[in-house]
């Protein structure tokens, strides 16, 4: 996959500007208009409502259920 480029000429944060690839538009069918697919104004927008999600703290929680739940399936292996 392409690396992602960053247009930081009409951004103070070069992060509210981010551009994605052309190869991104095969994705549209499957994800829609969203953090991954989208740019600009949009992207930002997004980034911004999923922020507190990927906080450390939430994180930490999220590590706890993914390894009970991963054991409980390896283990019904």
């Amino acid at each position: 996959m392409p690396p992602l480029r960053r247009d930081d000429t009409h951004a103070a944060n070069p992060l509210d500007r981010m551009q994605k690839s052309e190869n991104y538009g095969e994705f549209f069918p499957l994800l829609g208009l969203g953090l991954v697919t989208a740019e600009g104004d949009l992207w930002a927008k997004q980034r911004k409502l999923i922020e507190r999600t990927f906080q450390m703290n939430n994180l930490k929680q999220f590590s706890k259920i993914m390894g009970v739940r991963s054991e409980s399936w390896v283990n019904s292996m």
